[in-house]
This record gives C-alpha cells, sequence and structure tokens, in this order.
C-alpha cells in the first residue's frame, strides 16, 4: 500500500521526500502565513531559484498529493502537505533558536545551519534539544548546574530549576 506511514519515519509520508521537496512544502507554508496568495514568483523569490524550477518542483509534489497548484494560478498546501510544511518548520524553529541562543552563533549562521540540519535531524535528537534548550532557559545565568541535572532534563525531560519545576505528565510519584 503505498500511502502506509512507516513507524520509524520522522515525516508524514511514506519514503525519503528530500530536502529540496521539503524546502517547497515550507516556502508555500511561510509565504501563506503572511496572509497573501501563494504564487510561483513569491516561491522562487523565497528559495532564491528560478521559476521553471518552482513548476518542476510542484508538479512533483502535486503528483504526490502534498499541493494544488493550477498553471498561472496559486499554490495551497494539502492536509498531508501541510503536516510535511509544518513539521519541517518547527524543526526549523527549533533548531534556529537553539544554535542562537544557546550556541551563541549569529543569527544569520543559525538560520542557514538550522536549514540544513531539519531534515537529517532524527526525532530523538531534536527532542533532546528542545529538552536542552528548556533546560537553559529555566536557569539563570548565575545559577550552578550539575551535570546530574541536565542528565535528568535529558532522559526525564525534568528541565526547570529546582523552585520552577512543574510536575509533567509521565512523572514518577515520589515520596
Amino acid at each position: 500500500m503505498p500511502n502506509k506511514v512507516r513507524e520509524d519515519s520522522q515525516m508524514v509520508l511514506p519514503g525519503k521526500l528530500g530536502q529540496s521537496a521539503e524546502d517547497y512544502l515550507e516556502a508555500v507554508l511561510i509565504i501563506g502565513r503572511r496572509g497573501q496568495r501563494v504564487r510561483v514568483t513569491d516561491i522562487a523569490e523565497h528559495l532564491d531559484v528560478s521559476k521553471p524550477s518552482v513548476v518542476a518542483a510542484l508538479a512533483g509534489l502535486e503528483r504526490k498529493g502534498l499541493v494544488k497548484h493550477e498553471r498561472y494560478g496559486g499554490v495551497e498546501l494539502t492536509a498531508r502537505g501541510a503536516c510535511v510544511a509544518e513539521e519541517m518548520y518547527r524543526r526549523h524553529r527549533l533548531l534556529q533558536e537553539f544554535l542562537h541562543e544557546v550556541l551563541g552563533v549569529s543569527d544569520k549562521v543559525a538560520a542557514r545551519d538550522a536549514c540544513l540540519i531539519e531534515h537529517v535531524v532524527s526525532r530523538e535528537s531534536l527532542e533532546r534539544l528542545v529538552r536542552l534548550v528548556e533546560f537553559v532557559r529555566s536557569h539563570d545565568d548565575d545559577e550552578k548546574v550539575s551535570l546530574a541535572q541536565l542528565g535528568l532534563c535529558l532522559d526525564r525531560g525534568d528541565c526547570g530549576a529546582p523552585a520552577k519545576r512543574q510536575k509533567r505528565v509521565g512523572d514518577e510519584a515520589t515520596g
């Protein structure tokens, strides 16, 4: 059955969609969120590619049921396309935030690197990065943090500072 979702996949779709296709879907999502009709020209400008390249990519995405594109008309994500685009956009934002806020790289470099990493990082690694960002945010700059605390954060999601910790769903009862 060609539409079966793989259990181990980080994507909503079977098989590998590829970085370029994921970038196109993410571009349609971002442009659409600006409240404007998504056009081939907009996508070409956003991705810095030619209009014929956009048309060819959209044709492939349409065959896979990820976008709807009318010739000389607008581009829309299908429900399946929106799922993939939302996941890619979420990954991009999280990675860019991690690179910029936690590692301190410039926003420009963080944006570029996030775009490269988002296509290859596993769900497990991404979730660990999310926990690390939560951990860093929950501690004051001058607060000493032990590696044991960081380990609890990464392993169990217990990422808050001791005074700020809240019980999360799935935490073991202590007593």
